[in-house]
Parts: C-alpha cells; structure tokens; sequence
C-alpha cells in the first residue's frame, strides 16, 4: 500500500508519555503545520484515532482526560501501580540486593502464571468510550495503526475497518494483557517492532516525516545481578536498536523530556502536554522548514528518488469489529 503523501507525522508508543504527543499536535496546528498522515503505535495509535476524528488536539485530549476518572482507569491505575511497586528494585547496600529481588520476584511471577496481569476488558472500556464504533471513513486524515501479530511476527497495519479494533490491538501491551485473536492473527502492542513507525510510514506513502518520541529508555546499571534484571535489559537492548533505525529514517525527531514518568501515570497529563508543547517550539523552525518548504525545495523533493525504506516484515489489513 502506497500513495504520495508530502507531509508525515510518527507518533511514537511510550503510555502515558503519549499525552505529550498532543502537545506537539497543538503547535502544529497552531502554525498551521498539518500532517497529511499519521501514523501510530500503541498510545500514538490511540492518539492518532483520537486526532483524526476531532481534527482538534485538544478535543482529542478532553477525549482522553475525561476517561480519567472512568472506573476502568481507576482499576488500570492502581493496578500498574502495585506492579511497578513489586517489580525487582534495590538501592540499599549489596548484601541484601540477591534477598530483595528474591523476595519482590517471588510476588510478582505468579502473576506470569496468568494469560496476562490484567483484563482486557478494562481497557477495551475507556476505548470505546472514547471512539464509539468509529470506523476509518469517519477519520478527517488518513492514519495507520500498527499491531504486531506473534504467530507470524509481522507488523499488522491498519488503515481501514474498526478503529476500536485498530486501537485496542495496538494499546494491548504484551504480558499486560491477553493477546486479541483477530482472524488469523494474535495481535499486541506494535511497539516490539515498531516503537516509533517511520519505516512503516515511508512503506505508505509519505514524502518527509516528523517523529515524536516519547518512550523511555532505562539508563544502563553497572551490574546486573538477577535473572529478571538481566533477562529485561536484553529485552531493551533489542527493542532500542530496532527504535533507532527507525528513527535513523525520519527528517526531524523530537523527543521530550518526559523523565520517569511510568506508563500508567496519566494523572501527570498537565507536565506531559506542557513537555509536548515546548519540545516542539524548541525545534519549530526544523518543522517549519520540513512542512512549508520554499518553492525550490518543493521542486527538489517532487523529481528526486523517494527515499529507500529498509525492508520491514509488514501487512496492511482491514480491522475488523471485534
């Protein structure tokens, strides 16, 4: 699937860090520097949909933040919370780290035993109360949203159908919850794969691409002294390589300083949209000059070679409801 789009926006996965991704929406719109198409994982899918069907970044938002006191958040909320309380973690003296982890790893792998640490059903709520039946024909700008499928480990994207469908597969983070059987596929969180789209995005169509990524990378320790420490910083290691050839194919990246603010952490949504706005004035003049070239780069960029996209294990698809 391709067309010719001159104008492509990347919204990357990151959880709550996505809510920045409406702050760079918003000064988009303010300097009159609209996307011809989007594309999204997993909270960037999310506000992707959100986007394309307000047309407006902060409807879009008051979408998202009225879900915040929605009982299946609550439940969502406190959940990630308690599990990010038992995960692995020590900053006392070496002696007692091998006893901590012990004991914190003993808490949480039962949970493991489990199709996955909380019910789908929760998040499948707050999406459809925040875009109904929708489908991709009510979108007021073309999207893609991307899923990974595990059976066949291609990236499932979406550009017609469900956008419930789209979405919920998209958001539903591996181990957190249960894997969605979608014809054929088992699909997840397309962030293993594709944490940040751009490779995807240039496979559909679009010219030159801005990038927004707000996911969080875990700073190397010195050490690495138990099997979950270990096991999740390989984890890391080959999701960031991946990230970073993307990334490598954008025009301009920007990525906010968002700190350590966890996936489940939406009540921060006031630093997070700020964070978004700001990072995005910073490189204003980079965006502008990408979005509204001169008249000579217009005729520049319309006679040379579309840029060669390394090859990605992807298949476009209809979503159908679920």
């Amino acid at each position: 699937m391709s067309r010719d789009y001159a104008r492509g926006l990347v919204l990357s996965g990151g959880g709550a860090r996505g809510v920045a991704h409406f702050g760079v929406l918003e000064v988009l719109e303010n300097e009159g520097l609209l996307p011809d198409l989007i594309v999204g994982t997993s909270i960037g899918a999310l506000v992707a949909a959100l986007y394309g069907l307000t047309g407006s970044a902060s409807r879009a938002l008051d979408e998202m933040r009225d879900t915040l006191d929605h009982p299946s958040y609550i439940a969502l909320q406190r959940k990630g919370e308690r599990l990010a309380s038992r995960a692995p973690k020590h900053n006392g003296p070496a002696i007692f780290a091998p006893l901590e982890s012990a004991r914190k790893m003993l808490m949480v792998v039962p949970h493991f035993a489990r199709e996955s640490l909380m019910e789908l059903s929760l998040m499948d709520d707050l999406i459809s109360t925040m875009i109904g039946n929708a489908t991709f024909d009510d979108l007021v700008i073309p999207i893609g949203i991307v899923s990974l499928d595990v059976r066949s480990g291609k990236s499932i994207v979406f550009t017609r159908g469900s956008l419930r469908t789209a979405v919920l597969s998209s958001v539903a983070l591996p181990g957190i919850f249960p894997l969605i059987s979608v014809r054929n596929w088992l699909l997840t969180d397309g962030g293993p794969t594709a944490k940040v789209p751009v490779r995807i995005a240039r496979m559909m169509g679009a010219r030159t691409i801005l990038a927004v990524d707000v996911s969080y990378e875990s700073p190397p320790k010195d050490a690495y002294d138990t099997a979950f420490s270990a096991l999740a910083r390989v984890s890391d290691v080959i999701s960031h390589r991946i990230r970073y050839e993307d990334l490598e194919q954008a025009d301009v990246v920007i990525r906010p300083d968002l700190g350590e603010i966890a996936w489940f952490e939406f009540d921060a949504w006031e630093f997070l949209l700020r964070e978004g706005q700001e990072a995005a004035q910073q490189q204003l003049e980079e965006i502008r000059q990408l979005y509204r070239p001169s008249l000579l780069e217009r005729l520049r960029r319309k006679f040379r070679p579309r840029r060669v996209c390394p090859a990605v294990h992807t298949e476009f698809a209809e979503a159908p409801p679920l």
